[in-house]
């Protein structure tokens, strides 16, 4: 394990803006498009997920030898919270779980189950394995947001082997551009791939840091593997977080241990 683990908290001031889970079948269940499966599969999800809305996105493919144009049009369905800040979306092989106000695992992780099981119970997709599971977080430190000076050292707050050139102090707030990427399998099944860098904020012009990571298996995943995948990938990523961090911003960000 890269990353030692780390004790699971709750932070008051939390930079976590997005949390985005995907489900990959290993094939198009060719039925999903048929309307009659759709009202009662609402109704296993309706209490969590009211709100429907299909809609169609055409996708084109170029063949350079025929010099051919191939235009395929698809239905995804999307299923969201009354907030809109939780939503489902599924084209007949892809499940995309996406919120912009993440609490706990429990709470997000039981949507995913939810949709999953409604699945299977209305035969879509029946005993059909997945070929890829993901997990994958956005965090953005904006300094001010967090009860920083703007011009606070991002050698203060972040591990300065995530930073490289912008702790420098001679000229660390005169960067405006820095992104890098990291690849790195964490054990036997489950690898990292995470870009971070600087960003703006388009608002206040403060530049911050983004921490995207995408936790993710491949291969041919069984049914019964993919919750306990997406648990150790949550343990991964609370690991390489706070790995990226400093001990100043992991205070600042007021943790709160999780029994």
């Amino acid at each position: 394990m890269p990353f030692k683990p780390r004790e699971r908290v709750r932070f008051n001031k939390n930079p976590l803006k997005e949390v985005i889970c995907q489900l990959t079948f290993v094939a198009k269940d060719k039925k999903y498009d048929a309307p009659e499966w759709l009202v009662h599969f609402h109704d296993l999800i309706r209490d969590k997920l009211p709100f429907l809305n299909k809609r169609n996105e055409v996708t084109v493919d170029v063949n350079t030898d025929t010099q051919s144009i191939t235009e395929h049009q698809e239905t995804i369905y999307e299923f969201s919270n009354l907030e809109s800040t939780l939503n489902v979306t599924y084209d007949g092989q892809n499940v995309t779980c996406f919120t912009s106000d993440y609490t706990c695992k429990e709470d997000f992780f039981s949507v995913i189950e939810l949709f999953r099981s409604s699945l299977m119970k209305i035969e879509l997709n029946n005993n059909m394995p997945f070929s890829r599971v993901s997990l994958r977080y956005k965090d953005v430190i904006e300094r001010s947001d967090l009860g920083y000076s703007k011009n606070e050292p991002w050698s203060n707050l972040l591990n300065e082997r995530l930073t490289g050139a912008i702790s420098a102090h001679e000229f660390s707030e005169d960067v405006r551009g820095f992104q890098s990427k990291l690849a790195i399998k964490l054990d036997s099944d489950i690898s990292l791939n995470s870009t971070y860098g600087l960003i703006r904020n388009i608002k206040t012009e403060e530049m911050c840091f983004l921490i995207d990571c995408d936790f993710f298996i491949e291969g041919v995943i069984n049914d019964d593997d993919v919750m306990p995948h997406l648990s150790r990938a949550n343990e991964y990523a609370r690991n390489f977080f706070q790995w990226c961090i400093t001990e100043k911003l992991y205070q600042g960000l007021e943790p709160t241990k999780i029994e």
